[in-house]
C-alpha cells in the first residue's frame, strides 16, 4: 500500500504486476518488499502502456 499511496497509483495495479511475477519482489509472511531496482522501468513500461491506450481512446496516433 505505501509504494501505491506514494505512487497515487490504484494498490491492485502492483498486486497485479506482483502476482504476474512482472514485478521482482520478496516475501516477507503477508507483507511484500519490491526491488528498488525494478520499480522505475516497471513504471516506465506502465506509464507508456497508460499513455497509449489513452492515444487510442481518444483517436490520436
Amino acid at each position: 500500500h505505501k509504494l501505491a499511496d506514494f505512487l497515487k497509483i490504484d494498490v491492485d495495479y502492483i498486486y497485479d504486476a506482483i502476482e504476474d511475477e512482472i514485478l521482482p519482489h520478496f516475501n516477507y509472511g503477508s507483507s511484500y518488499s519490491i526491488k528498488t531496482a525494478e520499480i522505475i522501468p516497471f513504471l516506465n513500461n506502465s506509464y507508456s502502456s497508460i499513455l497509449n491506450k489513452r492515444k487510442l481512446h481518444c483517436g490520436k496516433h
